[in-house]
């Protein structure tokens, strides 16, 4: 069975909006607008996305060293949060039948957020001395993005022979800090340490 589908030729304006939604507070949604007349098509969208994933952990641990036993307990939380939002627009005109030209435009920003937190308890049998303490780490990573993009093709009348091109610029500054907190039972700090990576890169392709 031959099925022949004719080619859509649907003008002016068109577009379609998602949503989504679930727990531990992850939602977001997308959206596309379209218009279309004779040669030109044009775009514009838009996406906001929240994902969050909490989490437990726990661990008890034992290790014998003769007739001495030495115990760990760790109780943990720790949660990590991704952000992100970009808008999106571009179009195509096509010149006759055989030349298109199209141009898309990106620019958004994304972020990722992460905290731990362990609380240790250690102590040997025989024995009755606790050393108690808590790990704390802290993340945040992220920044803003754009890319610009170009694109050409032109058929040939031989069918299945074209020729394309297509030259992209992308850029982002982002940063990436961390801090990790070591503090003892009453809370004072012990020891710490802070990483800062920052700094914008971009990169030029085509093909």
């Amino acid at each position: 069975i031959n099925i022949i589908t004719k080619k859509n030729k649907l003008q002016g304006f068109s577009g379609i909006i998602n949503s989504n939604l679930g727990l531990e507070k992850k939602y977001g949604g997308d959206f596309l607008l379209n218009y279309k007349k004779r040669n030109l098509n044009v775009f514009i969208g838009g996406d906001y996305n929240v994902r969050n994933y909490p989490g437990t952990r726990y661990t008890e641990r034992d290790t014998y060293v003769g007739d001495t036993i030495f115990k760990t307990i760790m109780n943990g939380s720790n949660e990590r949060e991704r952000k992100s939002w970009g808008l999106r627009a571009g179009g195509d005109y096509s010149f006759g039948a055989n030349d298109i030209l199209g141009i898309n435009i990106r620019f958004g920003d994304r972020k990722m957020n992460g905290n731990t937190l362990s609380s240790y308890d250690e102590w040997m049998i025989p024995g009755e001395i606790h050393s108690i303490y808590q790990n704390k780490d802290q993340s945040e990573r992220g920044g803003q993005f754009y890319s610009i993009s170009t694109n050409y093709q032109h058929k040939f009348e031989q069918k299945g022979h074209d020729l394309k091109a297509e030259f992209t610029y992308d850029s982002r500054d982002f940063a990436d800090n961390s801090v990790n907190e070591l503090t003892d039972e009453n809370g004072l700090l012990v020891d710490g340490k802070i990483n800062t990576e920052t700094g914008p890169s971009s990169r030029i392709r085509g093909k």
